[in-house]
């Protein structure tokens, strides 16, 4: 018998903002009925399920379905209070068995939790400093206030986030 639940973004101990992915997977022999997300122990929502995982389906090839054992969805972690936070998905299968998988993370952001105006960000009297993997910010406005902020490439997002605010 097989249950297993894996939760890949947020990464564990990463920092986030904005609106990110919530992503992983759960395979069951018994089926999976559905997969719950809980915010800081609380319940939250119910994740989609069933999306295309080939790379699971390699890995348990005896499971069925487990080619849909996908979860996924766009969340905002900046509806967050600034600090550090734990996020648990909860997998339910057809006998009613529960495994979880849980990721602390530090949520850091702007004044607003959603900035809507396209034209909000003015890097025009910015500067840029590089390092490694890391794209710092000074003196950008950011929806009228003045911010410096961090980039960090992120393997799991394939791109940059921003890891800190001033």
């Amino acid at each position: 018998s097989t249950f297993r639940v894996a939760l890949e973004e947020p990464v564990q101990d990463e920092t986030h903002t904005g609106v990110g992915n919530l992503r992983g997977w759960a395979v069951s022999t018994e089926g999976i009925v559905k997969v719950e997300v809980l915010i800081d122990d609380v319940f939250a929502f119910e994740a989609p399920y069933g999306g295309d995982r080939p790379d699971v389906a390699g890995a348990f090839p005896d499971v069925t379905e487990s080619e849909k054992s996908g979860f996924s969805l766009a969340y905002n972690y900046s509806e967050l209070s600034a600090g550090q936070h734990t996020i648990s998905v909860v997998a339910h299968n057809n006998l009613g068995e529960t495994k979880q998988s849980s990721a602390n993370f530090t949520v850091v952001k702007f004044a607003k939790n959603f900035i809507s105006d396209p034209n909000a960000a003015n890097l025009n009297n910015s500067g840029c400093f590089l390092e490694n993997d890391e794209i710092s910010v000074v003196d950008a406005i950011v929806d009228g206030d003045l911010y410096d902020f961090t980039l960090k490439w992120r393997t799991a997002e394939q791109g940059f986030e921003i890891i800190e605010i001033r």
